[in-house]
């Protein structure tokens, strides 16, 4: 049992950490990170879930997922915004083959589909943009 906390707290480390790597980063999904180590530390430790959802950069956007599902307009354009950014930014200062630039442009293009898929508010609750 104590073995299987651990893990699961390892787990949401690094979760956390490609999610703050992935602020900067185009190719890591801050949000999803952000999501999977809160499930992960609801596993293994109220403290540090709590810890997360109370944080000043994280929590509002993960008590949006956890309570309403959604993510806020302002956070799909950030991310739209900030990966087509770095995308261009990125192949314009390297030199990366063609068929690598057009998988990473698939793989955002997926990542941006599902961001958008997403609702941005909670009609239900009354708790919108």
């Amino acid at each position: 049992m104590i073995f299987a906390r651990w893990l699961w707290i390892g787990a949401g480390a690094i979760s956390l950490i490609l999610a703050i790597i992935g602020i900067i980063l185009p190719l890591l999904p801050t949000t999803p990170l952000v999501i999977l180590a809160a499930y992960c530390f609801s596993k293994s430790s109220p403290h540090l879930h709590q810890w997360l959802q109370t944080n000043h950069y994280f929590g509002s956007l993960l008590r949006d997922w956890e309570q309403y599902g959604i993510i806020r307009t302002k956070s799909k354009i950030t991310a739209t915004i900030a990966m087509v950014g770095l995308f261009c930014l990125s192949f314009y200062l390297t030199a990366i083959k063609t068929s690598v630039k057009i998988l990473l442009s698939l793989l955002a293009f997926f990542i941006l589909l599902y961001i958008w898929s997403r609702p941005a508010n909670a009609v239900k609750s009354g708790h919108v943009d």
